[in-house]
């Protein structure tokens, strides 16, 4: 009886590589990319997983722009797994931790997000 006013959220698990994708999107473009490699299939950052420099390709740039247009996220953090059915886009984080991306990355994205919002203004 209690659990029958209790939300279950269930997802499909998707076969993976110990790796997946961050991609973070301002406006129409793509700022930079990382992946997060894992020992296993969690690949947070904050749970152990490593940061590694990624070159984004124009498809996975093209994914990452989309998702973010499709969930109107100005400012995108997108999560994108590579599986046997290609690229999937796990989520599309709204408030996107950029620490471990900018150890990765020659971008500096503090000053992109500052540019961005002075532009918008």
């Amino acid at each position: 009886q209690q659990s029958r006013n209790k939300v279950f959220y269930l997802q499909e698990f998707i076969e993976h590589y110990n790796r997946d994708i961050r991609i973070l999107v301002m406006g129409n473009r793509v700022v930079a990319g990382m992946y997060r490699v894992g020992d296993d299939w969690k690949t947070n950052i904050y749970a152990g997983a490593k940061a590694k420099p990624l070159e984004v390709s124009k498809e996975l740039e093209n994914l990452a722009i989309k998702a973010a247009q499709v969930t109107k996220t100005a400012i995108a953090g997108v999560d994108i797994v590579e599986s046997d059915r290609g690229y999937l886009v796990l989520e599309v984080n709204s408030i996107p931790g950029f620490t471990a991306l900018q150890t990765v990355s020659d971008v500096n994205i503090a000053e992109e997000i500052i540019s961005y919002f002075l532009e918008a203004i």
